[in-house]
């Protein structure tokens, strides 16, 4: 049986100021102070860790409008039948420069050390795969050629190279030390993990730069889960926001900013439902995709070149989690992680979209798979019978057992959903870290040069740890204190 290590979090409390270095500790609207009003868009992490921060600093006069009926954005955690499935994120990693396991700490959640050890590989010839000695080889050189991808400086290429370019020149060297049916088991696992770094990503690996992987270099930690659901990590932002500054079902339209009407707000913001807004700033925190698909119609007057050439610039990748459920369970309870070895045409080609699930994860009777890429947009437009068929298939195959059909499925819907429109962000071959340091940067009036209207948040803008919870939280209190610092300046403090 593999060991689960639960990790219980008692004692520790870091103080909210210090994820982000800053002079504003002590400074809080109030009294003399003129309160400007800030209008959030979206009530996922970024936009709730800005609302905490705007909140620890006396703000009141801010508003979250978020587009559906719940907060958390891609936080989602579905509950039910003693199991806790996680359709969005579902780990992170610790380290005290992590944010989110500083608010597990915070919070004194339990967490689990994410089990993402080598397993069993199967093999489309069924039963009993590949032997385990072979895989925990192929793992480790897996694991180190990632390690050391992470750590490469890329930017010494004079061409930009995709991961893909990268992984397939190492495993040729790493396999060149093997031979005979060895060197071709150990081949199938190596490019069968290599779907595992496409779900971290979302996309295919040859559209992925390089410098995608290595700017996660500093990310360093354990991974780990949250068992009671992610979105209890949610729950110390919510108790810090008063509950009548959350607006749900407010789907923004337009943003008209930047009038030179001196009698005119700042900001007008218009919603579906014919309701309007006001504000002296306005933070948006909706997903890349989503503002891929709306910037070019929402703001007015629109957004200077050079932030849309980043909209455009930066990738959005597709990750869908399905769960199949039995009525009687065709498995262990303490059954290793089983994961499927492939050949490097079954992950680099024109496959369907089973070819990019990498490993079988268990919630009790029920079976998880990851999609992963473009692919996953082609199986989120199937319908569940023909999803449930083709995992069943796949299990069929690579077990060389006749395995039943579930009792129910479930799947995460990121692309279709017009509030999402993907999972995460990644960096392309057309790409860097410069457009996501634009994708972050303010906004101004032409006649204001000096004070901010728009102001960008969410984890496509965090250098270094886009993808991220980490990325996200820390992206929306940097632009909380932005705020705090302007209004400090305007009421010259």
């Amino acid at each position: 049986m593999l060991r689960q290590t639960f990790h219980r979090c008692k004692g520790f409390r870091r103080p909210l100021s210090t994820i982000v270095n800053n002079s504003l500790d002590d400074f809080t609207v109030g009294g003399c102070v003129k309160e400007p009003k800030v209008i959030i868009i979206g009530a996922g992490l970024a936009g709730l860790s800005a609302a905490q921060r705007l909140a620890s600093a006396g703000f009141k006069d801010f508003t979250i409008l978020e587009a559906s009926h719940r907060v958390g954005g891609r936080i989602e955690t579905f509950c039910y039948d003693n199991k806790v499935l996680e359709f969005g994120a579902q780990w992170f990693k610790t380290g005290l420069n992590n944010s989110i396991f500083n608010l597990a700490m915070e919070e004194q959640l339990a967490l689990q050390s994410d089990n993402n050890s080598a397993g069993i590989f199967l093999s489309p010839e069924g039963l009993p795969g590949i032997r385990q000695s072979v895989g925990d080889i192929g793992y480790t050189i897996f694991s180190e050629m990632k390690s050391k991808l992470n750590k490469m400086d890329c930017s010494a290429d004079k061409v930009q190279r995709s991961v893909l370019d990268y992984l397939n020149l190492r495993i040729q060297q790493e396999l060149a030390t093997l031979s005979g049916p060895l060197q071709y088991d150990v081949y199938r696992v190596i490019y069968g993990l290599t779907n595992d770094l496409k779900a971290e990503i979302g996309i295919d690996l040859s559209l992925a730069s390089a410098l995608d992987v290595h700017g996660m270099a500093s990310d360093s930690g354990r991974r780990v889960t949250v068992p009671r659901g992610m979105a209890n990590l949610l729950a110390p932002l919510l108790r810090e926001i008063p509950a009548e500054s959350v607006h749900y079902n407010k789907q923004v339209d337009t943003v008209s900013w930047g009038t030179q009407v001196p009698t005119s707000p700042r900001a007008l913001l218009m919603c579906h439902d014919t309701s309007a807004y006001e504000a002296d700033y306005v933070l948006v925190t909706v997903p890349l995709g989503v503002l891929k698909s709306t910037a070019d119609t929402m703001f007015c007057p629109s957004l200077p070149s050079s932030k849309t050439e980043a909209i455009k610039a930066l990738g959005v990748g597709h990750l869908h989690r399905v769960f199949m459920e039995y009525t009687n369970p065709f498995w262990a309870g303490d059954q290793p992680k089983y994961r499927f070895a492939r050949c490097m045409d079954e992950v680099n080609g024109p496959k369907g979209w089973a070819s990019t699930i990498s490993r079988i994860d268990y919630v009790n009777n029920t079976l998880a798979f990851e999609v992963s890429g473009q692919q996953a947009v082609e199986m989120e437009n199937c319908s569940n019978e023909h999803v449930a068929m083709e995992l069943t298939n796949l299990l069929r195959q690579y077990t060389g057992n006749w395995i039943p059909f579930p009792s129910n499925l479930l799947r995460s819907r990121w692309w279709t959903n017009k509030f999402f429109r993907g999972a995460q962000s990644y960096l392309g071959m057309q790409s860097n870290v410069e457009h996501q340091k634009e994708l972050g940067s303010p906004v101004f009036a032409h006649n204001d040069p000096n004070n901010p209207i728009l102001l960008f948040a969410g984890e496509a803008t965090s250098i270094g740890s886009h993808a991220t919870l980490h990325g996200a939280r820390t992206s929306g209190i940097r632009e909380a204190h932005r705020i705090l610092k302007l209004t400090k300046a305007q009421n010259k403090i």
